[in-house]
């Protein structure tokens, strides 16, 4: 069964949460497939105020994907 995140938010934290969600609803994440082995992820706004979560955003994404990778395939790698 996979695992909610968000179950395991304190009240605090999912207040903070929805403050931010307010902004970064305005994100629109391209993701792409080419070929077998290459995925490409965009993230767009038009909104300033969601462009600043941008950064945020794409290293949460990589050390989540890295993680993912790392812990539960046992892949071998590097951020690069």
């Amino acid at each position: 069964m996979a695992m909610n995140p968000m179950q395991m938010l304190n009240p605090e934290q999912a207040k903070m949460l929805a403050e931010v969600q307010k902004y970064t609803k305005y994100i629109k994440a391209v993701i792409t497939k080419k070929g077998d082995n290459t995925l490409t992820l965009i993230l767009e706004t038009d909104n300033p105020e969601a462009e600043q979560y941008l950064p945020q955003i794409r290293e949460s994404l990589i050390n989540s994907l890295a993680q993912t990778l790392y812990t539960f395939f046992d892949v071998q790698g590097r951020i690069e």
